[in-house]
């Protein structure tokens, strides 16, 4: 037999740290307090992210409205240019008889030219809105995780060991604010000699 001094810890613990920098708005729980996983226990001030959510969420419907207005022309401008290609290929047509003038065939050949570079401008700018829509949800997706980071909840079911900050603490990403423990599970640490 060996007598030896141990220590009896937790299996499972946590530290658990702002992820966002802010003011503490209130904690709920102080040391000694048991705690279900998902149980919130402080919250961060989250006026700041709140506003960068909504924006980024008006930012979505802003873009989106702008893919069917671009649809809208889009649609409108190949009827266009259906329009000046079957009046450019009828004029073709006139012109190889002579029936019309080379000035009113250039014309028309002009607006069929015009008629694509429209609608290639108009694929351009569907590509363009797009983008932004997909940027403009990228944000949004960001500004939600922001959001959440203002809720500090625990990830198991333990018991608060300490707490290093309280209501009006300034606290900054990484900053350690209340252990957790699950007490249900431990192992004995000791040290043995060889």
């Amino acid at each position: 037999y060996y007598t030896a001094s141990g220590t009896v810890r937790s299996v499972t613990s946590s530290v658990l740290s702002a992820q966002i920098g802010g003011t503490i708005q209130s904690i709920g729980v102080k040391p000694g307090d048991r705690v279900r996983r998902g149980h919130t226990l402080a919250v961060i001030d989250d006026r700041s992210v709140r506003a960068q959510a909504s924006a980024a969420s008006a930012a979505v419907d802003a873009t989106s409205s702008g893919v069917s207005e671009v649809a809208q022309a889009l649609a409108a401008a190949r009827a266009q240019q259906h329009l000046a290609e079957l009046t450019f290929n009828r004029y073709q047509t006139l012109l190889s008889k002579n029936s019309v003038s080379r000035a009113e065939f250039d014309q028309v050949s002009a607006n069929y030219t015009a008629a694509n570079a429209n609608v290639a401008a108009i694929e351009a700018k569907q590509k363009q809105v797009e983008a932004l829509g997909r940027q403009a949800q990228s944000q949004a997706q960001a500004a939600e995780t922001a959001y959440s980071y203002s809720r500090i909840v625990s990830p198991i079911h333990g018991v608060v060991t300490a707490k290093s900050a309280d209501a009006g603490t300034g606290v900054m990403p990484g900053m350690p604010l209340l252990p957790v423990e699950d007490r249900a599970n431990r192992r004995l640490e000791a040290g043995l000699p060889s």
